[in-house]
């Protein structure tokens, strides 16, 4: 018995690693492994799966590492429930993948309804909770996500609109970052969407085609769209993600402040979700206090996302005119004590 189960397993991982015998496959597989290089220490990993020609290609190449790496992978599908055809999607999906050997966890989404205000980003958020919620069922250390050039392409246009700072601007370009505390791991960040879609249809055959992909009441959809008219009017997108690599280094040094800032002028108390900055941490250029206070809101509210910068600058300037007293942002409590600032968790007893 045991011998027939090893062969079966022996079989899954062949129809599975020919398609490695593809030249151009291949070259892209070793592009994939060596941006996960730097995760040798992690034995357990994830991936996001929604169906799309990205995460198939992520759920091929992690199938490929797992085996070759003899590595553990999980692979999680989140289904919404936004469309009639979601659930048929999802278990199609799963049958799918079990063929190549991949067993695809189903995550549904059984709360009441998102909210319509910013759909997109709603079911975003609550993407990312049931993943970490998944992931920490499964002790798995961090995430792949199959976010590509073009998203991150995207994205900078988006955060152009938002009139987003430096910080936002590349805080996409990061092949390993953080999200509510959980390692997020995009491998694909240099790899253009239509290989992907080769990878995706030469293996699996198909792929899921998102119809919210093309509705224009999405802002990501008006930009895709916008990003397609200036690619025909000669727009270079090598050279947007050159100026995105650049923006990325200025971003590392400032980084770098940030981090002494913290380093310098917080002390954590005795209790763990308690902080006390001194006023020397304001008074630093605004961007450094911007984005050292962002980061101490992210890690303390365990959030998915930092808070809004224009509510945190009014908090520093209020700070800095001394005319600020008490508020409850992003599940924290700042509270103002003579020259001093805390900052601790909501529904935490202070000191």
């Amino acid at each position: 018995m045991k011998k027939k189960s090893l062969s079966v397993k022996k079989i899954i991982h062949r129809k599975i690693l020919i398609h490695l015998k593809n030249k151009r496959i291949f070259q892209s597989y070793n592009l994939f492994k060596k941006n996960l290089k730097k995760l040798s220490n992690y034995k357990k990993f994830a991936g996001a799966i929604s169906g799309g020609p990205d995460s198939m290609a992520l759920a091929f190449f992690l199938k490929c590492y797992e085996i070759e790496k003899r590595k553990k992978a999980y692979f999680y599908h989140i289904d919404h429930g936004l469309r009639d055809s979601s659930k048929f999607e999802a278990t199609k999906l799963k049958k799918k993948l079990k063929f190549f050997g991949i067993n695809l966890k189903i995550i549904r989404w059984h709360k009441k309804k998102l909210k319509q205000g910013n759909l997109q980003s709603n079911a975003r958020s609550n993407r990312y909770r049931l993943l970490f919620q998944q992931m920490e069922k499964d002790k798995s250390e961090l995430i792949l996500i199959g976010h590509t050039r073009n998203d991150l392409i995207e994205n900078f246009f988006i955060r152009i609109f938002r009139g987003s700072g430096l910080g936002g601007f590349v805080s996409f370009n990061e092949l390993n970052s953080k999200i509510g505390g959980k390692n997020i791991f995009r491998p694909f960040l240099d790899v253009k969407k239509s290989e992907l879609e080769y990878i995706s249809s030469q293996v699996f055959g198909s792929y899921i085609v998102d119809p919210t992909n093309k509705n224009i009441i999405f802002r990501r959809t008006k930009v895709r769209n916008m990003i397609e008219e200036f690619s025909d009017e000669g727009l270079n997108l090598d050279k947007i993600s050159l100026t995105i690599n650049n923006l990325s280094e200025a971003n590392r040094a400032i980084k770098y402040y940030v981090d002494q800032n913290i380093k310098k002028n917080v002390t954590r108390t005795h209790k763990k979700n308690f902080l006390i900055l001194n006023p020397l941490f304001f008074k630093n250029p605004l961007e450094i206090s911007l984005r050292s206070l962002l980061e101490i809101l992210s890690r303390l509210g365990e959030k998915y996302y930092p808070p809004r910068g224009k509510k945190v600058l009014k908090i520093i300037k209020e700070i800095l005119n001394q005319n600020f007293n008490k508020t409850t942002l992003h599940g924290c409590i700042i509270e103002q004590f003579g020259n001093l600032t805390l900052i601790y968790k909501e529904n935490e007893k202070k000191i």
